[in-house]
């Protein structure tokens, strides 16, 4: 019997959110602040935000089994957008990145994708 569109949707989200729950404590067992933002829609502010040596990271976590090259720019357009929206509203710079869970992986096995300008801002250490 196969699964209606709304079971797969279900099933899609409840994944989602499991990814989101096991980034925000990976993070937290590694001795980082992060907390996952409450804000959604149009001024949505990430859906995990971390912050170290006076930097706010915002991450987009995304739970696909394949991804485009196409799809991986949205993500990361994405994160800009929310990282602006979670900026704006604290008075902060901000740095952005989407976080991708690698199907069958954990967390620590995900792979963080930002632009090279957001890498680099992160070797010199700058503060937000």
């Amino acid at each position: 019997m196969s699964k209606s569109r709304a079971q797969i949707n279900a099933r899609n989200r409840s994944a989602g959110k499991r990814w989101e729950a096991d980034s925000l404590s990976g993070f937290r067992e590694a001795g980082l602040d992060a907390e996952r933002p409450r804000t959604t829609g149009t001024l949505d502010e990430g859906d995990l935000v971390v912050r170290h040596n006076g930097a706010m990271h915002v991450f987009e976590l995304k739970n696909t089994k394949t991804w485009s090259y196409s799809i991986i720019l949205d993500y990361i357009r994405q994160a800009k957008v929310e990282a602006e929206n979670f900026g704006k509203r604290r008075n902060r710079e901000t740095r952005y990145a989407a976080l991708l869970k690698v199907h069958g992986k954990g967390f620590h096995d995900g792979l963080v994708v930002m632009p090279v300008s957001e890498y680099l801002k992160l070797l010199k250490g700058d503060e937000g």
